[in-house]
């Protein structure tokens, strides 16, 4: 007899745990879907409330927590739904924004395509547009409206100013959802904002230029320097910034060129151009030290500091044209009194009375008697040579010796090579009547 007792005492403790067991798996079932969390929806994403975590099965305070659990799911609250209700029934917008390219003047729409989950007739939905994360508001901007409840956002006649990033929020007692953003782009013809000024700077000084410009889409640049294109010293393609940098050496053109391509009138061009103005150390007086006018007495002559490296430049070109004079088949004294007119007339002397020091003009008496006398059947024969130190003279002639001062005046520069008595100089029309040869 007591061995079934005990037979009926084990089976009723083994249906007591059984019991209890059961009524686990049931609140852990019960509490399954406030763990749920929902995948992102590939057109939006939500933002409001945030996913809550939960301890793990093993946890010691697990049971307490799914008893709590249990209690808040079951009751009935209209006011505040439960963190999975929040998840699952906040709007869903279901196609992304789109990226558009427009012309100036052209309108716009954008949709923001928003569905209710699930459909709730009751439930309200709030949108709300963004530009660069800031709130478009109603009549802000006279050119937007909003359409449909403001499902969707419209641009009348688009501007360049209109462009950027734009997004769409839908909200109801749910929770809050945002669109993935779109971007409008509006084309628009270059423009040069900020051009190339002219400007006057000492030689070897740094400029830079700059050449801002605008457009869509996104002009491209080229630089020219006296016409020519400038190029990038590292790749040889034409320099393409907005920005030029370089040191003044010359008096130059500069030009920005810039040219994009819009669909409704193609290729649209501008430019800006600009003197760099290059001025060089105030000209001075200099003791001369060269080597072909040596033998010709000169002392202190006036240097043009107009010119680059002036007393290098101009020694070399007097090099050549005397190289020219010696290998011509004339006599010696001619070739002796031309060069000396060459030298006095290149390296004149200086004038330092008052500033700025000023150049003295050559004699018009030794130009006349070393054209008519020293070099009378060779003077032809001497005009051939050319030389960019004759430019200056060539509308009168080779030289001209009427364009020269006359000495009765003092303040001409004397060869060296002939002199005449003071009484015999002339005033007006020169000639004259006696010259003594003095070398």
């Amino acid at each position: 007899m007591k061995k079934i007792w005990w037979m009926l005492f084990l089976v009723l403790y083994l249906n007591i745990l059984t019991g209890t067991h059961a009524e686990d798996n049931q609140v852990t079932t019960q509490n399954e879907p406030l763990g749920y969390k929902p995948t992102e929806h590939p057109n939006h994403v939500v933002i409001s409330p945030q996913q809550a975590t939960f301890p793990s099965e093993t946890s010691p305070q697990s049971a307490s927590l799914r008893t709590t659990l249990t209690q808040i799911t079951s009751s009935s609250t209209t006011d505040k739904p439960a963190t999975s209700e929040l998840l699952l029934q906040a709007p869903v917008i279901l196609l992304p924004l789109d990226n558009l390219t427009v012309s100036i003047g052209d309108d716009v729409l954008l949709k923001c395509a928003v569905e209710k989950n699930p459909p709730d007739p009751g439930q309200k939905i709030t949108i709300t547009w963004f530009k660069e994360n800031v709130v478009i508001k109603q009549n802000t901007f006279p050119r937007i409206t909003f359409p449909q409840a403001r499902r969707k956002l419209k641009i009348t006649q688009v501007q360049w100013e209109d462009r950027g990033n734009y997004f769409c929020t839908a909200r109801n007692r749910y929770g809050v959802v945002r669109s993935t953003p779109g971007r409008l782009e509006v084309e628009k013809a270059v423009s040069i904002i900020m051009g190339i000024q002219n400007m006057t700077v000492p030689k070897d000084t740094p400029i830079n230029s700059t050449c801002i410009v605008e457009g869509y889409p996104k002009p491209l640049i080229h630089w020219e320097l006296n016409g020519v294109v400038y190029r990038d010293v590292s790749t040889n393609s034409p320099y393409d910034k907005q920005f030029i940098e370089f040191i003044a050496q010359n008096t130059i053109k500069l030009t920005c060129k810039a040219v994009n391509t819009i669909t409704t009138v193609g290729e649209t061009r501008k430019q800006s151009s600009g003197f760099i103005f290059v001025t060089n150390p105030a000209s001075y007086c200099k003791s001369y030290n060269g080597f072909n006018c040596a033998p010709f007495g000169l002392g202190e002559v006036f240097v043009n500091a107009s010119l680059d490296n002036p007393p290098g430049k101009l020694e070399r070109m007097v090099s050549e044209v005397v190289d020219s004079t010696n290998a011509m088949t004339i006599p010696k004294r001619c070739k002796n009194a031309f060069n000396s007119l060459l030298c006095h007339l290149v390296f004149p002397d200086c004038e330092k009375s008052g500033p700025p020091p000023r150049p003295v003009r050559l004699c018009q008496e030794d130009c006349i008697a070393i054209k008519d006398l020293a070099c009378l059947n060779h003077w032809k024969e001497l005009q051939t040579i050319h030389s960019p130190l004759f430019e200056p003279y060539l509308s009168l002639g080779f030289p001209e010796c009427t364009a020269f001062d006359s000495d009765s005046r003092d303040t001409c520069t004397r060869t060296g090579y002939f002199d005449a008595p003071k009484s015999l100089k002339t005033t007006g029309k020169v000639t004259f009547y006696v010259l003594i040869v003095v070398s």
